[in-house]
């Protein structure tokens, strides 16, 4: 995940899962529950070494990067609501995936949300 990602979550680190964080800036020291990385090459890298999947949780220009490498799949969470704000990149599948699933909608607060899980 990326910085601005990790420093957005309620709880770190997110629990049973090696967390890998990428940053510009000069890596913190290592921890057992966090790993810092400079590049995307070697956060994939290390998690080659250290899990059996990889997933790239955010943010966009993490995922636009990660389009450069082989994906198997993408689980893609679309919220249904409108933000008005600056403007960002977006991001387009590639044309060969396939649907294999979509969840029911849900409701958490005020967000209506589905999942959608491609293969390619």
């Amino acid at each position: 995940m990326g910085r601005k990602t990790w420093e957005s979550l309620p709880y770190k680190p997110l629990k049973d899962r090696v967390n890998i964080v990428l940053t510009r800036a000069s890596c913190p020291n290592p921890s057992t529950d966090t790993i810092w990385k400079n590049s995307l090459a070697s956060a994939i890298k290390y998690a080659y070494e250290h899990a059996s999947r990889i997933y790239i949780i955010g943010g966009s220009e993490l995922f636009h990067e990660a389009f450069a490498y082989t994906l198997q799949g993408i689980i893609l969470t679309r919220v249904h609501v409108t933000i008005n704000g600056p403007t960002s990149r977006e991001l387009s599948l590639p044309i060969n995936k396939k649907l294999v699933y979509r969840s029911k909608e849900q409701h958490e607060k005020l967000l209506t949300y589905h999942f959608e899980v491609y293969i390619f």
